[in-house]
């Protein structure tokens, strides 16, 4: 027998054959080409056929076949092999379980797949084959895995990001709960729709430039932001962290990631360009050097004359954080003079060394005070 045909044959959910010795003559010609426990039985239970794997310890195949199936596997009796097997014996259907929790012979519980396949000659079942496939080391590997997404998707909602997967075109395959304070749409409202309706007209291009690189191109995009428009109409601000979704042979069929929504985030960002841009003309007058830090140290605002001392651009400046201007061994000692200013609003003049865009130091003595949301720290030499 070809071996497609063989394959073809072992992958059936019932055999015809011309008699029973036809088939057993085929179970006995590939018995070497299975790794399960199998055995085929006769309408008395006696046993017709049985695998090595499938024997017993101490007994060989000689002794099995012929015997009754309950003789040489006592144990399946109280764990439903009887009813199956006389269900398929009556009825000419298989019964297949997968995962099932099983004892063999040798007396270790696991998962196994068990499959009652009917034998058929002339339509009526003339023989039952059976077959016991272990699986608890995959099915093991699969809960393990499955525990590994419920805890992962249980921080992500913790946390309350968003955990989504988008097929091919864009359209969800899933999404956790945390939508539904963002979007203000359910996961099952959202399944199945395509992510380019949510987001804001302006930023559809970019983003669905994002997604085609992921998919088309297999790219790791990283990170990427955009607006989104919510049910009712408001507008937030995402920022997405995206990757490629695999299928299991490594064939790129998607998207996925996780996001949190930045909109108050984004709304102070905006209203500080807001509040330096009318600024600006004061802070680029001022006879000394000053710049603006935010809660989380970035330089949001630096007049000319500190990046003329510095020898950044203001620009650059804006991309930094004051950490970044200092010395590594002045680091601590600053960090300890700026959560003083964030904490009591205000510091005493002190002196400070910064580091400029050439690595070469220049002493100041330095000065703070809040300044609206933000902390603006006045240089001196």
């Amino acid at each position: 027998m070809a071996t497609n045909t063989m394959n073809e044959a072992l992958t059936r959910n019932s055999y015809d054959f011309a008699t029973v010795e036809e088939a057993l003559q085929f179970f006995d010609s590939v018995v070497v080409h299975l790794g399960i426990d199998f055995a085929v039985i006769d309408s008395s239970r006696d046993i017709m056929f049985i695998s090595p794997e499938a024997l017993p310890p101490n007994t060989t195949r000689q002794e099995a076949l012929g015997a009754n199936l309950y003789k040489i596997f006592p144990h399946v009796k109280g764990q439903g092999f009887k009813e199956k097997i006389d269900r398929v014996f009556e009825s000419g259907k298989p019964i297949i379980n997968l995962y099932t929790r099983y004892v063999p012979s040798y007396g270790v519980e696991g998962y196994f797949n068990l499959k009652f396949l009917p034998v058929l000659v002339e339509d009526e079942c003339a023989a039952c084959i059976i077959f016991v496939e272990n699986v608890t080391e995959f099915r093991a590997t699969e809960l393990h895995a499955h525990e590994s997404e419920f805890r992962y998707q249980r921080l992500i909602e913790t946390m309350n990001l968003i955990s989504f997967r988008l097929d091919a075109t864009g359209k969800f395959t899933f999404i956790n709960n945390a939508c539904l304070d963002v979007f203000e749409w359910s996961p099952a409202e959202m399944l199945g729709t395509s992510f380019v309706q949510y987001v804001h007209d302006e930023d559809v291009g970019n983003l669905w430039r994002t997604f085609w690189e992921v998919v088309n191109q297999n790219e790791k995009h990283g990170v990427v932001e955009n607006r989104i428009i919510t049910r009712t109409g408001k507008t937030k601000y995402m920022r997405w962290n995206v990757h490629p979704l695999y299928d299991t042979e490594g064939k790129v069929i998607g998207s996925q990631g996780v996001g949190e929504d930045i909109t108050q985030k984004q709304q102070m960002v905006l209203e500080l360009q807001d509040s330096y841009g009318k600024y600006r003309g004061f802070f680029n007058a001022l006879p000394v050097p000053v710049c603006i830090i935010d809660e989380a140290n970035w330089i949001v605002g630096a007049n000319r004359r500190l990046c003329k001392k510095l020898l950044y651009s203001q620009k650059e400046m804006r991309s930094m954080t004051i950490f970044d201007i200092l010395p590594p061994d002045n680091l601590q000692e600053v960090s300890v003079v700026i959560d003083q200013l964030k904490k009591k609003g205000g510091i005493a003049r002190q002196d400070v060394i910064l580091l400029r865009k050439d690595r070469s130091t220049i002493r100041f003595t330095i000065n703070g005070t809040r300044y609206g949301p933000y902390f603006m720290l006045v240089f001196d030499r």
